[in-house]
């Protein structure tokens, strides 16, 4: 039982640092010379860039996982040499994942931007309305919730990540 609740409380501290780090990476330009003072259409725009850090944190970490398991694996059975081609292998793969998944996310940032200025000025208070709805019932009915009350009202912000922004 022990064992669950810290499992459970570091992948919840894990989601909470990436949530942090992706609301402030709505805020912020991007700075990797593609997209840059191209506007976020409001859902499109803030899941490209979503996409964008799996494809730079997300695959490069599961196929270092996945490498990991293949290499003890080949080593339980004394063979570690025979498993190292499937291992350099993935690494090739993962590496040309990352990189078309980046020139995926860059031609389609570049191609939703046309339609911010139509679509936000609709979504963005909606999206602020189903925000404020959030955090008030976490709030509103916390002790009702307990003990995620507060887990829903900050859910709110993290509803607020989708909405759209204007070219920066």
């Amino acid at each position: 039982m022990r064992i669950r609740i810290t499992v459970v409380t570091l992948t919840a501290a894990a989601a909470m640092a990436m949530s942090a780090s992706g609301a402030q990476a709505a805020d912020t330009a991007p700075t990797d010379g593609k997209g840059i003072g191209e506007p976020n259409t409001a859902v499109v725009g803030p899941l490209l860039d979503f996409f964008g850090f799996g494809s730079n944190v997300g695959a490069p970490l599961m196929c270092a996982v996945g490498a990991s398991f293949i290499t003890v694996g080949f080593s339980e059975f004394h063979a570690p040499k025979q498993g190292a081609p499937i291992t350099d292998a993935m690494e090739q793969w993962c590496a040309a994942f990352r990189d078309q998944g980046n020139s995926y996310v860059a031609r389609g940032k570049t191609m939703q931007a046309p339609y911010a200025g139509a679509f936000n000025p609709y979504a963005n208070p909606a999206i602020d309305e189903a925000a404020d709805g959030i955090t008030k019932l976490g709030t509103d009915y916390a002790d009702q919730m307990a003990p995620f009350g507060p887990t829903v009202a900050g859910l709110g912000s993290s509803v607020r990540y989708f909405k759209g922004s204007p070219p920066q």
